[in-house]
């Protein structure tokens, strides 16, 4: 689906959706089918780590990085990720008109 055809879906129906993936192939694969469910009547952001994101670009999704440690357990890093959801989360946010 072309990028400007999700942008119209989304300003009409004036939903949004963000998904949060540690890994955009896998996403694809296991949630493929409810992208394009989801895509048919809203945009679709998806926040996965670079790599393998080539398939979600194709289905019309709006791709953001994120870096992501896959196997940390350092609490740092994990609150820094948190952080930067946050600001995905807060960049995205559709202004509502008064």
């Amino acid at each position: 689906m072309p990028k400007s055809i999700a942008i119209e879906r989304s300003i009409l129906f004036n939903m949004r959706y963000l998904v949060i993936s540690n890994n955009g192939g896998m996403l694809y694969i296991y949630r493929g089918a409810l992208l394009r469910e989801l895509l048919k009547n809203a945009s679709v952001t998806v926040c996965v780590p670079h790599g393998g994101e080539e398939e979600l670009v194709k289905l019309g999704c709006d791709v953001v990085y994120a870096d992501v440690d896959r196997r940390g357990i350092n609490p740092k890093n994990d609150y820094k990720l948190y952080k930067n959801y946050k600001k995905i989360i807060q960049r995205l946010k559709i202004k509502k008109k008064k």
